[in-house]
């Protein structure tokens, strides 16, 4: 699709605050009284159209895109805060990779910072998939004490992306790599001094992997994804064969188990990063949740 780019006009900034989502997406719902913060021109906003002239989007650059609450000690041009938004009828259609990455590419070219940085309300699942389908990584959770609402805060450096040819490589890799044929690769043990994936490798993983994340800690991105369960006798029974898998071939993974849930990090201490070994672990982990319902 074919995109343009224009600062914003009080006729479009207008017709954006009578937009309306369906729950619980309508915490976005605008009113008149946003108009004076999207025709402010400290925050940068703009709208995106496609080739025939239809709006969009929009999409805000540095103060407007910050939540009260966040961790915003560096700003520009160390980074450089995003804050998007599609048109009502065009979310959840397929067009948020493209989109996104259509006004991450422009902010490189008008603002040249080094990195991105966004913040998403963690109820947004869809809108932080997208994000992290394009190289973003989670850096820091907080609650907004006015609205009582957890965010999520994601960076990534400003690197061109070619959302284009994301999605094309998204489709060839589906149809070549399912989640059994990485759990039947082979895992060769990493005995250090090779180099952690690249960015561009681990999202070609996530496509095959699409419920897991990548989650930093402690300044090490890990390979990471909660799995619920009906009570803590289930939870535990998964977590034991996700440890019998691991002991057959000595690479373990961080496990958190609680009432109904089992929290699962597989990463590379050797590299301080991710390994082949564990996307091929994660899916067999996803492969052991998936027979313990088939078994039943």
């Amino acid at each position: 699709m074919d995109y343009s780019i224009a600062p914003i006009t009080s006729e479009f900034a207008r017709e954006i605050t009578t937009w309306t989502y369906d729950p619980p997406y309508d915490r976005y719902d605008m009113s008149l009284d946003n108009l004076k913060g999207l025709l402010n021109s400290d925050y940068r906003y703009h709208i995106v159209f496609d080739g025939d002239q239809t709006l969009l989007g929009f999409c805000c650059f540095g103060e407007d895109a910050r939540v009260p609450g966040g961790s915003y000690s560096m700003i520009e041009p160390a980074i450089l805060d995003v804050g998007v938004g599609m048109h009502p009828d065009f979310t959840d259609q397929g067009f948020g990779r493209e989109f996104v990455g259509f006004v991450l590419n422009f902010a490189i070219r008008t603002f040249h910072p080094e990195n991105f940085r966004v913040t998403v309300a963690a109820f947004n699942q869809r809108s932080i998939k997208t994000f992290k389908s394009l190289g973003f990584i989670e850096t820091h959770t907080f609650v907004q004490d006015r609205v009582k609402l957890e965010f999520i805060q994601l960076e990534r450096p400003a690197r061109e992306i070619v959302a284009n040819d994301l999605i094309k490589r998204k489709d060839v890799i589906m149809a070549k790599v399912t989640i059994s044929d990485l759990a039947s690769k082979t895992c060769i043990p990493c005995r250090g001094g090779e180099q952690p994936l690249t960015q561009e490798q681990i999202n070609q993983y996530l496509l095959t992997l699409p419920e897991w994340d990548i989650v930093e800690r402690e300044g090490i991105p890990r390979l990471e994804r909660r799995f619920k369960f009906t009570d803590f006798k289930q939870a535990l029974a998964f977590t034991n064969q996700v440890g019998d898998i691991a002991e057959e071939v000595d690479h373990h993974p961080a496990i958190l188990v609680t009432w109904g849930m089992a929290a699962v990090s597989w990463w590379t201490h050797v590299i301080n990063g991710l390994h082949d070994n564990d996307f091929i672990m994660a899916a067999r982990t996803d492969e052991n949740f998936q027979g313990l319902y088939t078994n039943e």
